[in-house]
Parts: C-alpha cells; structure tokens; sequence
C-alpha cells in the first residue's frame, strides 16, 4: 500500500500508515464507540485535530484478520494443502494473486474462486449472465473505463453504485469509479469471463442499434430532400 497524503497527517504519521487510513469519512474524537469500530491509527487523531479521516471502504473491506482465500477455498474443500504449497511456489517464481494463480494452475474453476471471494470478503456474487443491464445505469460510467477498469454498473441507489467486479479488492478501480460518478461504490463479484462477456455483448448490441438509427436516420433525410425537390 503506498503512504498515506492526507493533508490533516503529519509528516511523522504519513510513513506510518497505509492509502486506507485516509479521507472522506469523518467522526468526532468523544465519539468512542465511532472510534472502536473503524480500528483506524491513532495518529490520525492528534494530527487531524482531534477528527478522525479515514476511506468509507475501510468499515467494510479493511479488516486486520481477514481469513485469506486460500484458508477459505481450503476450508470449502476447493483445494487440498498440496495445492496451496503449489500456488505458493508458482507466487514465489512469477508473481501475481492467488485468485488468478488458482485458477491458471487449474486447481480450481472461477466459479470457485467467486465463492472463496465473497466468503472471504463478505460480499455477495451471482451469475452476471442471467442479468439484465439497464442502459441508464451503464451510461453512469464512461466505456472506456467500464472496459478498462472490466467493471459492470448493476443499480443505482441513492448516492450508492452498485458494481459487479472480480476483483473487488482492487482499490484503485473502486477509486477510479468513485473520483468518475461522484457516487460511493458497492461491490459483487463475479468472474472475470463473464464480465468480458457481457461488456463485449452489452457494446456489441449497442453498436448495431446505434448503425441501425444511424442509418434509419440517414433514409429520412435523403426522403425528405428528395420531396423537397419535387415540390
């Protein structure tokens, strides 16, 4: 995680914490039970003026014994302890995240990993394929960062976007939507096949409806100036 930049930190306690301690959220330092609940620095208090700042996410996503996704595909019998020894030598050799180092290594099927994911994290996930995208919602997020960022708005609610992600802990997406729609972000996750799918067939479609109108369009006009010329 890279330091801390909050403006209220000093230069003391900016080394010492970590991108989730910062920003938005803020709670009066009286307010224990506030403070009980977050399990964010110290430090943040004395050098934000007795105001704790902190990311929203964090009450939901930051929890400092978090059961890691091996242990819970391990504990829903998805994989054996050989496979984790496997997946942690292949780590060690080429890098990358479990959830992706699973699954190329064939030990289990992305469906599998969405379920370790959402037991691990406590967020939902469903079966992207069988939803129906809603147009309005879509256009809240530019394509091109929908494709970057392999992202799928589901719903609206309020001043909360709900997204379907496989990778939910991916902070630097989640900012990337927030910093774009100004709305906080919930997370499903589901796999990332499916999203590419339905990215590339949600704009496919929208392509041929837009040549359609284009071309419907284009077929009036020329009528209509055809009639203009024989009156």
């Amino acid at each position: 995680m890279p330091a801390c930049t909050c403006p209220h930190a000093d230069r003391k306690s900016r080394s010492n914490l970590s991108f989730w301690d910062c920003h938005v959220a803020i709670a009066p330092r009286n307010d224990k039970k506030e403070r009980a609940s977050l399990n964010i620095c110290e430090s943040i208090l004395h050098s934000a003026g007795g105001r704790i700042v902190f990311r929203l996410e964090v009450r939901k996503m930051a929890k400092i014994n978090r059961v890691s996704l091996e242990t819970v595909l391990f504990k829903e019998k998805f994989i054996t302890e050989k496979d984790i020894e496997k997946a942690e030598h292949y780590q060690k050799e080429n890098g990358g995240n479990f959830s992706e180092i699973f699954v190329k290594l064939g030990l289990v099927t992305e469906e599998q990993v969405v379920i370790g994911l959402a037991k691990q994290l406590g967020i939902p996930h469903m079966k992207l394929t069988n939803y129906k995208l809603d147009p309005e919602i879509m256009e809240i997020v530019p394509e091109k960062i929908i494709r970057r960022n392999k992202v799928v708005p589901l719903s609206k609610s309020g001043k909360t976007l709900t997204v379907a992600t496989s990778n939910p802990l991916d902070v630097l997406v989640i900012d990337d939507l927030k910093a774009t729609t100004g709305c906080y972000i919930e997370t499903i996750v589901c796999t990332p096949s499916e999203i590419e799918q339905v990215i590339g067939d949600y704009y496919s479609v929208t392509e041929v409806n837009d040549s359609k109108e284009s071309g419907a369009k284009e077929i009036e006009k020329v009528v209509t100036e055809r009639e203009s010329i024989n009156l």
